[in-house]
C-alpha cells in the first residue's frame, strides 16, 4: 500500500489544528506526516488519548457534549478551515483540559499518530517526530524528541497501552503478561467493567464460546456465532465497532467445525494491521483491522480457498475439512492447520489428509505445504506399512501452534491418523501422528520431531499449543519447548534441536488381541517433569467415599477390561464390554493448555478426571473399517463419578527442576455432590470438577476459571479466581455470571488493566466479560 501523502487541503488544516491544540509545531516535512507515524506509536497514542482527550472528544473521535469531533467531515467543516492563530488561541489554554500544554512532545506525537490512524491515513515505518514550540508562558519544551529521556519498557508504564497480539499472548504461547496493575493488593476489588454479548450472531445461541480475543491499538478482535463472524470491540468500553460475516451457504452447513472457533490472528505490517480468520468452510480471510473490510490485494478479494491449496482435487462444497483454532502469523507468512470430525467410526480407512499450509501475508500466495503423513520421497514414510500412507488421512493440527520468531521455527502439535481407536488399516508407528513437529517457518522444511504416542489408537492427540519457555536445568540455560498431553505427561525439549531436556524412556506396554491390530511394543514416558494427572483405571482408583458407593463402583466395572495407561482398546462381546481408559478422548488436559511464568520458570496446567469406555465392534452399516468404536456411556455408582476424587485440579510445575510445586482442586465440591443422598453426613473436602480450567498468569497472580461443563464434562462453574502463584492459595474470586468457556487474556489501556474471558451457559449465548479494578 502506498502511504497517503496529502499536500494541501483539509489534511494540512488537520495537522495545523493538532499542532495548535497540543501547543506543538510539526517537524520539517509536515506536509508528509500522513506517512510518518508508526502503528506502535498509534497504539501508544490510543492509551494517551483515552486518558487525556476521550472525555471531551469521545473514544471514537466523534465528539460528545463536552467537545467537538476530531474525525470525518464534521471535523473538517468545523475545524480544518479556521486560521491557525484562532485555533491556537482557542486551544492552548484548554488542551488537554486536565493539564493544558503539559504533555511531553512524544506523547502529543503519539496522540496525533492515533488520530491519523483513526482517520484512515496509512502508517509508515518510523515514528512521527514533533518539536515543541515555546508555550504561551514562555516555557521551553524539549527541542527534539530524540533528546528526551528514553521510554521505559511499555509494560511498566501504566499510562501506555499493553496489547495482546497472539492467541496465547505471544508466539511462545505462555499465556503470560508482565502487567501488574491488578495485583494482590487490589484484586479483591475486581469487578465487571463491561459485557459483550453474542446473542444476535447466528440463528440460535452458541453457549460453548471458546474464543480468546486479541487486542491491538485499543481494539479487541474476536469471533462469534455459528458462522464465525469477526467483530471489533472497543477495548475500554465494550462497544462494537464493526462486524464482518461471510455467508458460505451449503459449504458452511457441511463444515466439520462450525461455530465461532477460538479466535483470529493478526499481522502487524509497516502500514496496517491485518486480521486473519479461517471460516467454518475452510477459507482464509484477510480483513483490514481498522475497517473490517476484506483486503482486495489478498487472494481473491481478501479470501483464499484453502480446499484448493492442498495438492488434491476436492469438492469445495462438500469436502469435510475445516479448522477451529486460529492460524499463527510468523514474520511474512500465515500458517494454519486442519480439523476434521471425530474419527471414532470413520466411514472408510481412506480420508483427507490434514496438511499444514503457509501463505504470504500480503498476497495470499501459497508459500509451502507440509505433509503430516509423508510421501514416499519424504522422511517418515518408512514408519507406514504397505501403502497405508497413500490412503490414510487426518493427522491434522487442530490445536493452536506456537513459534519462535528469533529462530524462525514453528511448532506443530499433530493429531492421530484416520481412526482414533483402531489402527489395523495403518500398520507401523505412523509418523507424524501425535508428534510435536518443528518446521522452518519460511520454507516448511522439517527441523526435528518427536512422536509422543507410537501407532496412535487412544485419541491422545496433542491438544494444546506447546509452551516455549527458557529454563535453567542443573545450571545450564536451555531455550525449551514443553508439550503437555491429554495423559498428564509433559515432554520437554531444547526447542532448537529437539534434544530431550530429561530422559524419555521407552516403556513396554500391553499388546492388543484385536484381529489385524499391531500395537507398538513400547511407548515414550518422560522421566521428568513429574506427571500432573492420574492415568489408567484400576480397582484401587474406584470411588470409595462410602463402603456402599465403593461396592457399587466395583459392580459397575465388572465385565470391563481394566489396566494402566496404554491398555489397548478391546472387542466388545459377551465376556467383555470394552476397555475403561483414563484419560478419555477429552483428556486429562485439553485445548485449554498451559500457562507459564518466564520470570520464575513455573508452568501451570489443569487436569480433569474423565474415564471413558473404548470398545470396538464390526459395523458394516456404518463403516468399511474392520472395527470401529462402539457408542457407549459410562454410568458411575448411584449417578456419582466412577473414580475417587479429586475430579479436577490445577498443578504448578517447576520447569527448572521438573518437580511439582503444588496441586489444588479447580473448584469446590459441586452442589449435586454435596447434596447427594448417598453422601448425607459425609465430610467431603473440595473435590474440584471434571472440566479443565483455562489459565492466565501475570507478573503478580495466576487466574483460573472453573470450566464450562458443556463438552465431555459434567460440571463447570462461574467463579473466576486469583491465586498466589507460589502456593496456589486463593486470593480473591468473582462470579462471572456464566461459566468460563474461553482462555482468558489481559491488556492495559488508559492506565487501566483489563482481563477478558469468554463465558457461556447451557441455552445462553456466549459473552466476553471484561474485568478491571477501578482506579
Amino acid at each position: 500500500m502506498t502511504p497517503v501523502q496529502p499536500q494541501s487541503g483539509p489534511f494540512v488544516g488537520f495537522l495545523m489544528l493538532i499542532s495548535s491544540i497540543f501547543n506543538v509545531a510539526p517537524a520539517a516535512g509536515a506536509e508528509n506526516l500522513g506517512a510518518s507515524y508508526s502503528l506502535s506509536q498509534a497504539a501508544e497514542g490510543r492509551g494517551l488519548y483515552a486518558e487525556h482527550c476521550a472525555s471531551c472528544h469521545g473514544m471514537n473521535l466523534r465528539g460528545n457534549e463536552s467537545g467537538p469531533a476530531l474525525s470525518g467531515k464534521a471535523f473538517q467543516d468545523r475545524w480544518a478551515t479556521r486560521p491557525v492563530g484562532q485555533l491556537f488561541d482557542m486551544t492552548t489554554t484548554s488542551m488537554p483540559s486536565t493539564n493544558p500544554g503539559g504533555l511531553a512532545a512524544r506523547d502529543y506525537a503519539a496522540i496525533l499518530g492515533f488520530m491519523l490512524y483513526q482517520n484512515g491515513y496509512s502508517a509508515g515505518a518510523t515514528d512521527l517526530d514533533l518539536k515543541l514550540k515555546l508555550s504561551r508562558s514562555g516555557a521551553l519544551g524539549y527541542p527534539d524528541t530524540s533528546e528526551q529521556p528514553p521510554l521505559p519498557t511499555i509494560s511498566v508504564l501504566p499510562n501506555l497501552m499493553t496489547e495482546w497480539l497472539h492467541h496465547r499472548g505471544t508466539p511462545h504461547s505462555m499465556n503470560y503478561s508482565p502487567l501488574d496493575l491488578i495485583n494482590e493488593a487490589n484484586v479483591a476489588d475486581l469487578a465487571v467493567a463491561w459485557r459483550w454479548r453474542s446473542d444476535n450472531f447466528g440463528a440460535s445461541p452458541w453457549p460453548n464460546y471458546q474464543v480468546t480475543p486479541l487486542m491491538a491499538n485499543g481494539v479487541l478482535y474476536a469471533t462469534a456465532g455459528a458462522r464465525r463472524a469477526v467483530v471489533a470491540i472497543d477495548a475500554a468500553t465494550g462497544e462494537t465497532l464493526w462486524m464482518y460475516r461471510l455467508d458460505e451457504a451449503e459449504r458452511g452447513t457441511n463444515a466439520p467445525r462450525k461455530g465461532p472457533g477460538r479466535g483470529v490472528a493478526i499481522h502487524r505490517g509497516a502500514d496496517r494491521d491485518t486480521i486473519f480468520v479461517i471460516s467454518p468452510g475452510y477459507q482464509l480471510i484477510a480483513l483490514d483491522a481498522r475497517t473490517g473490510q476484506p483486503r482486495a490485494d489478498f487472494g481473491g478479494g481478501g479470501i483464499v480457498d484453502l480446499k484448493l491449496q492442498l495438492g488434491a482435487e476436492l469438492d469445495p462444497i462438500t469436502a469435510p475439512i475445516g479448522a477451529s483454532s486460529p492460524p499463527i502469523v510468523m514474520h511474512d507468512v500465515v500458517i494454519l492447520g486442519a480439523a476434521f470430525t471425530f474419527s471414532g467410526a470413520p466411514e472408510s480407512p481412506e480420508a483427507l489428509k490434514g496438511k499444514v499450509t503457509a501463505y504470504d501475508v500480503n498476497t495470499g500466495e501459497l508459500r509451502w505445504r507440509f505433509n503430516t503423513i509423508p510421501t514416499s520421497e519424504e522422511s517418515g514414510f518408512s514408519t507406514w506399512g504397505g501403502d497405508a500412507a497413500e490412503y490414510t488421512g487426518n493427522a491434522g493440527v487442530w490445536a493452536p501452534m506456537s513459534a519462535d520468531p528469533d529462530l524462525g521455527y514453528v511448532y506443530l502439535p499433530v493429531e492421530a491418523p484416520t481412526s482414533d481407536y483402531y489402527g489395523g488399516h495403518r500398520p507401523g508407528d505412523n509418523l507424524y501422528g501425535q508428534s510435536l513437529v518443528c518446521l522452518d517457518a519460511s520454507t516448511g522444511e522439517r527441523v526435528w520431531h518427536f512422536q509422543t504416542v507410537h501407532h496412535p489408537i487412544w485419541d491422545y492427540d496433542l491438544p494444546a499449543p506447546p509452551v516455549l519457555l527458557d529454563i535453567t536445568v542443573d545450571g545450564k540455560e536451555i531455550p525449551a519447548v514443553a508439550q503437555i498431553t491429554k495423559q498428564g505427561l509433559t515432554f520437554v525439549f531444547d526447542r532448537r534441536t529437539g534434544e530431550p531436556v530429561w530422559p524419555i524412556d521407552e516403556v513396554a506396554v500391553a499388546q492388543s488381541d484385536v484381529p489385524g491390530e499391531q500395537t507398538a511394543a513400547t511407548q515414550p514416558i518422560p522421566s521428568l517433569p513429574e506427571p500432573f494427572g492420574r492415568t489408567g483405571v484400576t480397582k484401587d482408583q474406584l470411588n470409595d467415599l462410602t463402603p456402599e458407593i465403593h461396592a457399587e463402583a466395583q459392580r459397575v466395572v465388572a465385565g470391563y477390561t481394566l489396566g494402566p495407561l496404554y491398555t489397548p482398546p478391546t472387542l466388545v462381546n459377551e465376556q467383555n464390554r470394552g476397555t475403561l481408559v483414563l484419560p478419555g478422548s477429552v483428556g486429562g488436559a485439553n485445548w485449554q493448555g498451559a500457562a507459564a511464568d518466564p520470570e520464575t520458570g513455573l508452568m501451570y496446567v489443569s487436569y480433569a478426571v474423565s474415564p471413558e469406555v473404548v470398545g470396538l465392534i464390526s459395523d458394516p452399516d456404518r463403516s468399511s473399517m474392520r472395527y470401529v468404536l462402539r457408542d457407549a456411556t459410562l454410568d458411575g455408582p448411584f449417578d456419582l463419578p466412577l473414580l475417587k476424587p479429586p475430579w479436577g485440579w490445577i498443578s504448578a510445575l517447576d520447569m527448572n527442576t521438573g518437580k511439582l510445586l503444588w496441586q489444588r482442586p479447580n473448584s469446590r465440591t459441586p452442589g449435586e455432590i454435596r447434596e447427594h443422598p448417598q453422601l448425607a453426613g459425609v465430610a467431603i473436602p473440595d473435590t474440584g470438577n471434571d472440566d479443565r480450567s483455562a489459565l492466565l498468569v501475570t507478573k503478580t497472580l495466576l487466574f483460573s476459571g472453573e470450566g464450562a461443563g458443556m463438552y465431555g464434562a459434567r460440571w463447570g462453574g462461574s467463579l473466576f479466581r486469583a491465586h498466589d502463584k507460589r502456593s496456589g492459595e486463593i486470593v480473591a474470586e468473582i462470579d462471572l455470571g456464566q461459566r468460563q468457556t474461553g482462555v482468558p487474556m489481559t491488556y492495559a489501556i488508559g492506565g487501566q488493566q483489563y482481563i477478558v474471558v469468554a463465558t457461556g451457559a447451557p441455552g445462553e449465548a456466549g459473552q466476553l466479560v471484561a474485568l478491571t479494578v477501578s482506579p
